[in-house]
């Protein structure tokens, strides 16, 4: 049986993991010396872009635990039930003799920072060699793709805003963004659900036209007029285009099983806590990842083969996992919450 300090920590790192709209996919119970993540059922309705969030999110936190697990004294023993898709996440603790992993310290302090401009220096090859390093115990996998030159990074930030702007202008991944963002806290709270709006990095003079972007009858109709495309650049292109590092996180092997996405979303997790380690601003962009998925989607055929043939230009012979840009930045003056462990309770467990 674990103690309750140590139930504690991992929950709380689990907690702590990125989850899509800031809304975690799972909920647990604990038995004896095991963990459970029962999975939302909402998964298996999803769209092909949040199915894809939702179990990177979980892979995320199943990284949290193992880091936090470590701290410990424990090694995760990882398995999931093959028969269904929404098969419970077992995690089996056994007491073993090794050195906490570093990235620990750094879970609670792991987010997005939005802001329009992050400064230099660059990286050196050996601080880049580390970041790639801090993937090696989840085996060699995984590769990051840097676009750092001029001509390497156009067409990434190109596929970043057309993907960006099919959110302003599609209807459904228009109601799905503004569905996550907690606009009733106002522009100076947190939120422990959804986005809190003032964690955007939306400019001052701006936050009055993007709020009222959530309408679906004004979005649709700047997308008419085809300001979509400068709307979705400010989100996505440009911002990427002047920070210091740009990378692509891939796979070698395809993530077509949840087992995939699962790995998928613990090396990002891995990633984005050794680049926080090393006092780096991070920024993940997803929907040009997300929308490229086969699955039901709101694009139509031919835009979804347009990411995915633009992917494969950019990242032939790998599977893309995460977009990022890093570099240094002052942290956002307001965070993204998360809900209480206990908020989280598997129902049969009550």
């Amino acid at each position: 049986m674990l103690d309750a300090a140590v139930r504690r920590d991992l929950l709380e790192a689990a907690v702590w993991a990125p989850s899509a709209e800031n809304r975690h996919a799972f909920r647990y119970s604990f038995e004896g010396m095991q963990l459970r993540l029962h999975p939302d059922p909402a998964i298996a309705q999803a769209s092909a872009d949040q199915h894809y969030a939702m179990w990177l999110s979980i892979g995320a936190a199943l990284e949290n635990i193992v880091v936090a697990a470590s701290v410990h004294g424990l090694r995760c023993e990882i398995a999931r039930d093959r028969l269904s898709e929404l098969a419970d996440i077992r995690i089996d603790f056994v007491h073993r003799d090794a050195a906490p992993d570093e990235l620990a310290a750094c879970i609670g302090q792991r987010h997005t920072n939005r802001r329009l401009f992050y400064r230099g220096p660059r990286l050196s090859a050996d601080e880049r060699a580390a970041l790639e390093a801090a993937l090696d115990p989840l085996g060699g996998n995984w590769r990051l793709h840097w676009f750092d030159d001029d001509e390497t990074r156009k067409p990434l930030c190109r596929l970043l805003r057309e993907a960006e702007a099919h959110r302003y202008a599609n209807a459904e991944l228009h109601r799905a963004m503004f569905a996550g963002i907690r606009f009733d806290v106002g522009w100076r709270r947190s939120a422990e659900e959804g986005l809190p709006p003032a964690a955007l990095g939306i400019e001052p003079g701006m936050r009055g036209a993007f709020s009222l972007l959530r309408h679906w009858p004004l979005a649709r109709a700047l997308a008419r007029a085809g300001l979509h495309h400068a709307i979705a650049a400010r989100a996505s292109a440009f911002p990427a285009r002047r920070a210091p590092h740009l990378c692509v996180l891939a796979s070698r092997t395809a993530l077509e099983s949840v087992d995939a996405l699962l790995r998928a979303g613990r090396a990002m997790e891995r990633l984005w806590l050794a680049a926080t380690r090393r006092g780096l601003a991070a920024q993940p962009f997803a929907a040009a990842v997300a929308l490229a998925r086969a699955g039901r989607s709101a694009l139509d055929d031919a835009a979804r083969a347009r990411l995915v043939r633009a992917w494969r230009e950019l990242v032939p012979d790998a599977h893309p996992v995460m977009v990022f840009r890093f570099g240094y930045a002052a942290p956002p003056a307001v965070r993204a919450g998360r809900p209480r462990a206990s908020a989280l309770v598997y129902r049969h467990q009550i």
